[in-house]
C-alpha cells in the first residue's frame, strides 16, 4: 500500500471522486500544508478562518499494483482546473484550503507528480499552479467526523 494527500478544491467532493478509482482501498479527509507548529490540532474553523495555511485534502491508500500512481495523479489533475488558483481570491501559489496540491512521503511520488504536471503543462500550453511538497506522515490531520464520506451522511449521490 502507498498513500498520498491530494487537494483539488473541497475535500467532500474529491474525495467522493476519488474513493471510486479501481485499486483505492480507503480515503481521508484531513488538514495539511499548513503551520502544525502554531496550529498543532487544525479543525474546519481555523482552516476556514486562513489563519493556519492548511489545505482541504484527502487522504488516498491505494495498492499500486492495481492504480498506478501515475494514473492516480493524472486523474487528480483532470478532475480540477490545476492553472487556476482557488483559494478565496488569494493568487498566490501554496496559499488557501482549496488549493490544488499534492503532498507525497516519499522523493519517488515526488518524482511521479511532477512528471506528471509537466506533462499537463506541456499539453495545456498553460502553468499550473500545483503545489507539490514532500511531509512527514505527522503532517496530517484528520477532519471532523462530519467531513468523511460526507456524501454518504448526507445520502447524496454524487457533486455537480
Amino acid at each position: 500500500q502507498e498513500f498520498i494527500l491530494l487537494g483539488a478544491g473541497c475535500f467532500w467532493h474529491t474525495e467522493f471522486a476519488l474513493r471510486r478509482l479501481p485499486g483505492v482501498i480507503d480515503t481521508q479527509t484531513g488538514y495539511a500544508g499548513g503551520d502544525f507548529k502554531s496550529y498543532p490540532n487544525p479543525d474546519y474553523k481555523v482552516v476556514c478562518s486562513g489563519t493556519s495555511g492548511h489545505a482541504e485534502v484527502v487522504k488516498v491508500v491505494f495498492d499500486p499494483t492495481v492504480c498506478d500512481a501515475r494514473k492516480l495523479i493524472d486523474c487528480w489533475l483532470a478532475m480540477h482546473d490545476p492553472t487556476m488558483v482557488r483559494s478565496h481570491g488569494k493568487r498566490a501559489v501554496g496559499i488557501g484550503q482549496y488549493r490544488s496540491c499534492a503532498f507525497v512521503f516519499n522523493d519517488s511520488m515526488r518524482e511521479v507528480t511532477n512528471n506528471a504536471i509537466m506533462e499537463c503543462q506541456r499539453h495545456l500550453e498553460k502553468e499550473l499552479c500545483s503545489e507539490v511538497k514532500v511531509l512527514s506522515e505527522d503532517d496530517f490531520w484528520f477532519a471532523e467526523d462530519r467531513h468523511q464520506r460526507h456524501d454518504e451522511k448526507r445520502k447524496m449521490k454524487g457533486y455537480a
